[in-house]
C-alpha cells in the first residue's frame, strides 16, 4: 500500500475536525503508524477523550471484489442497529449519524479508544458466553433486507475452486520470488513453495470431507473473533470491534476461527490448551458442536482456505502481494500445527 503524504494526512483530519465539530478541536496528534497490511491507523485526543481513527486506503481491494465500498454500508448500517440492545463497537457519530466517512477513494472509520482491549486467561469463558449472544440474539433483530444484504456480498472460495489455481498461484509466487519488492520476504515465497505439496494434499482430502464432518447451521457471523478484536470498558463490559467480515454464514466457522485465534494468542499454541480452550467452548455453548478430532480438521479447513484465498488474491491484483508475509507469520505455523496434532490423533 502506497504510504499517505503528509498533505493526505492533513486533508484527513480537516474532514475528521469539520465532521465531528460536535466532539470539540481537535488538540494533538500522537501517534501515526501503518499496520502492515490496508489501513493506516493514528490517534488523536479531544478535550479528556482518546480516539482511535483507522483510514483504508483502497476498500475495494481489501474484500477481494468490486463491492468494498458497498460493504461498509451495509455493515455500518447493521451495526447500527444491533447496537442499539447489545454493546458493540462503539462508532462515533458525526452530526448526520454516520459511522463511516468517504475520503477520496479510502473510507474514514473514527473509534473512542478504550484500553484493556485484550481478553487473557479466564475470560476465554466470558468471551464464549459473549458469541453465544451474538449468534443466538443478534440474528433475530436483524430485518429481512439486512440478511439479503449481507448475503449478498459473500463471495465463494470454495477449496475446490482455489485448488485449481494451484498452479497459476505457483507459477506467480516463483515470478515473485525474483523481484526485489520491499513487502514481499523472498524467503517467505520458498516456505509457501517448500509447502505446497502439503497444502496441496489436505485442500484435497478437506475437500472429500467437507460434507460428511461439519456442521452448517447459518447465522450471523462476526468471523473475525478473537481476542485483539474484543475490549473491556471500565464496568468489565465487552465491546466486540471490527465488524468487516459480518456475514450470513456457518455458525461453526465463527467458533472455531474463534477457538484457534484464541490459543494462537496466548503466544503457545499447543495440544493441552487447544482441548483446554475446546472443552470451555463445548460445556458452554447451547449447540451441539463436532468433537475434538472432527474440529481439528475444521481448523485445518478454516486455515488452509484462508492461505488460498490469500494466495488468489494475490495472484489476481498483484498490488496486494505483501498479504503472503501474512500467510507466513499466522497461517501456515497454524496448518502445520494441526496436521500434526492430528496425526497424533489418528
Amino acid at each position: 500500500m502506497d504510504k499517505i503524504n503528509k498533505s493526505e494526512i492533513n486533508s484527513i483530519f480537516k474532514l475528521v475536525s469539520r465532521n465531528f465539530s460536535n466532539l470539540g478541536k481537535i488538540e494533538k496528534l500522537e501517534k501515526f503508524k501503518s499496520n502492515g497490511h490496508n489501513s493506516i491507523i493514528f490517534s488523536f485526543k479531544v478535550g479528556n477523550k482518546k480516539f482511535l481513527v483507522k483510514f483504508l486506503k483502497n476498500p475495494n481491494l481489501i474484500y477481494g471484489h468490486n463491492k468494498g465500498s458497498e460493504r461498509i454500508k451495509i455493515i455500518t448500517n447493521i451495526i447500527s442497529n444491533l447496537s442499539k440492545s447489545f454493546p458493540l463497537e462503539k462508532f462515533v457519530s458525526n452530526k448526520f449519524g454516520k459511522l463511516t466517512i468517504k475520503f477520496n477513494d479510502g473510507i474514514i472509520r473514527v473509534t473512542e479508544f478504550i484500553e484493556n482491549r485484550n481478553i487473557k486467561g479466564n475470560n476465554f469463558l466470558k468471551s464464549v458466553n459473549f458469541l453465544n449472544k451474538i449468534h443466538n440474539q443478534f440474528w433475530y433483530e436483524l430485518k429481512t433486507k439486512e440478511k439479503e444484504n449481507l448475503n449478498s456480498l459473500i463471495v465463494p472460495y470454495e477449496l475446490d475452486y482455489t485448488f485449481r489455481k494451484i498452479k497459476l498461484i505457483e507459477e506467480f509466487l516463483i515470478s515473485q520470488a525474483n523481484i526485489d519488492q520491499g513487502l514481499i520476504n523472498k524467503n517467505h515465497i520458498k516456505i509457501i513453495l517448500d509447502n505446497f505439496e502439503l497444502l496441496n494434499y489436505w485442500a484435497k482430502k478437506l475437500n472429500l470431507l467437507k460434507d460428511k464432518k461439519f456442521f452448517h447451521l447459518k447465522s450471523f457471523t462476526h468471523n473475525d473473533y478473537h481476542p485483539s478484536n474484543i475490549i473491556f470498558d471500565k464496568d468489565k463490559r465487552l465491546y466486540l470491534l471490527d465488524f468487516d467480515n459480518i456475514q450470513y454464514s456457518k455458525i461453526f466457522r465463527c467458533l472455531f476461527f474463534f477457538l484457534l485465534r484464541h490459543s494462537t494468542n496466548q503466544k503457545k499454541l499447543s495440544e493441552s490448551l487447544l482441548k483446554q480452550n475446546y472443552k470451555i467452548l463445548e460445556s458452554n455453548y447451547f449447540t451441539k458442536i463436532p468433537n475434538f478430532e472432527n474440529a481439528i480438521f475444521y481448523l485445518m479447513y478454516i486455515e488452509i482456505e484462508k492461505i488460498f484465498k490469500i494466495l488468489c488474491r494475490v495472484s489476481e491484483k498483484k498490488g496486494l502481494t505483501f498479504f503472503i508475509n501474512n500467510i507466513i507469520s499466522v497461517h501456515l505455523p497454524n496448518v502445520l500445527f494441526l496436521i500434526k496434532l492430528n496425526q497424533k490423533q489418528a
